[in-house]
């Protein structure tokens, strides 16, 4: 049988729906809604399986017109995106599709790794919960015509017995063995890099992050070894990109890019011969770059590094499990600025140690950076985690409701800090920040820059409201 598959980010708000990263979009500097690239990648796979996927994306289509075309698609699987901000909502949506149509419903990310009995126990309109990287699960549940038996590595599900849950690994070690994403499924030129307002695209080309943050669940799904795709492989895809869909801005999403230089200056060579007038971002431990490395990626077309700073107190980097310092913070951020990199940081506030005499560290250390931009997040306790564990054991949380999981408005305290004061903190310093006149300057040279001034400047009055209604 040939099976029609509707893979779905559902209309319950702009969210990234990673393992790391769960933020409403609108609550971060990089105002950006990125193409769930990961469901592309399964219609890939549906493909490959000679099924029949498409893909509904409600963040950047008309909700009414996409949940026609959703209902008229008439699909036998609906595999939806989930996070742990918006669950109820997205549970919501599914009880509504399922009224209207007689289709098995399988979920991932948002709390489906943590509790996958509880949810198949509490709600009913689901069938089956990816509780591990998708991609061979769904390899396996399309093998076995769509009926999960105990052969579906990392995936749980409901028989006639009640509810079952295979434990095995579902990680793959050959990442490049996968189809590239079929992009054709996504509306490409509706996401857009915020910088440039040019067409984006996102390329996972690794997996993996060895790191001991306690706030992060991305190890928990996949694992402490980082697993690369091969350079020619990546190569491919965005020869791929460029050539079949006019794309030639990317984000390499992940935290580890830059773990193995090797591979980094292989990819960058590879890049550069192939001549393809790109430009990119990506993501970096504060501890794994250097000026070579920098150097190499701009002349491939790197044009940003974003860093995960956290804090500027070296005992809540401890603390946090971060393993870096603030040394390696600032000589990191530096080689960038010396190479003409740009950087954009990363800041959480309120975990358990979080003090006035902390905040005050990290705002200092802010202002000595000087990053071109910078977001400052509420610590948010993502189950699975081990600050979700000290949240519950220590009774840190001070709303019972959603907002829990927003970081801009998250529900917790610190051991000496109550939820209003780390708020506060938190609008204090975006203020601070973005009205330092170092910061405006740049901010305006690099608009000027990119023939965009009047959109940065509508887009800093937006960033405002936002920060004073925080």
């Amino acid at each position: 049988m040939t099976f029609r598959f509707a893979l779905v980010i559902p209309p319950t708000g702009r969210f990234r729906r990673d393992e790391r990263c769960q933020s409403a979009v609108e609550s971060q500097t990089a105002v950006v809604t990125l193409p769930p690239v990961d469901l592309a990648r399964y219609g890939a796979i549906i493909r490959q399986k000679k099924h029949i996927p498409r893909l509904f994306d409600f963040q950047v289509e008309d909700d009414k017109e996409c949940l026609l075309r959703l209902l008229d698609f008439k699909p036998h699987f609906m595999l939806v995106s989930v996070s742990a901000p918006t669950e109820e909502n997205d549970f919501a949506f599914i009880d509504h599709v399922r009224k209207n149509l007689s289709v098995r419903v399988l979920i991932k990310g948002g709390r489906s790794f943590w509790q996958p009995r509880k949810l198949l126990r509490n709600v009913p309109a689901i069938d089956g919960i990816f509780t591990g990287e998708v991609e061979k699960s769904l390899e396996a549940l399309l093998e076995c015509n769509g009926k999960p038996d105990s052969s579906i590595s990392a995936f749980a599900y409901r028989d006639e017995s009640g509810i079952q849950l295979n434990t095995q690994d579902s990680r793959e070690e050959e990442l490049s063995r996968f189809p590239y994403p079929a992009r054709d499924l996504l509306q490409n030129k509706r996401y857009l890099n915020p910088a440039t307002r040019r067409p984006m695209t996102v390329i996972h080309a690794h997996r993996g992050c060895p790191a001991t943050c306690i706030f992060c669940p991305a190890p928990l799904v996949e694992g402490k070894k980082v697993r690369f795709r091969s350079v020619e492989d990546v190569v491919g895809e965005i020869k791929e990109c460029v050539d079949k869909y006019s794309l030639r801005e990317f984000l390499f999403d992940g935290d580890t890019f830059t773990i193995d230089k090797k591979w980094v200056l292989s990819l960058c060579q590879a890049l550069q011969e192939a001549g393809l007038d790109i430009q990119w971002a990506c993501n970096s431990r504060v501890d794994t770059i250097d000026k070579q490395m920098v150097r190499e990626m701009k002349k491939a077309g790197c044009w940003i590094v974003g860093f995960g700073i956290e804090s500027g107190n070296d005992e809540m980097l401890r603390s946090m499990g971060k393993n870096a310092t603030t040394d390696d913070a600032l000589r990191a951020v530096r080689l960038c600025q010396s190479e003409g990199v740009k950087v954009h940081t990363f800041y959480i506030i309120g975990l358990p140690g979080e003090t006035e005499d902390t905040l005050k560290d990290t705002l200092s250390f802010a202002k000595i950076l000087k990053a071109d931009f910078f977001d400052v997040n509420l610590a948010t306790p993502l189950p699975g985690t081990p600050f979700y564990e000290i949240v519950q054991k220590n009774q840190l949380y001070t709303a019972e409701n959603g907002n829990r999981l927003s970081y801009s408005q998250a529900g917790i305290r610190s051991f000496a800090l109550d939820n209003a004061t780390l708020k506060k903190w938190r609008r204090k310093m975006l203020l601070l920040l973005t009205f330092s006149p170092g910061f405006i300057i740049r901010s305006f040279r690099f608009a000027w820059q990119q023939r965009q001034l009047s959109y940065y400047t509508a887009y800093g009055l937006k960033r405002l409201k936002n920060i004073m209604g925080s």
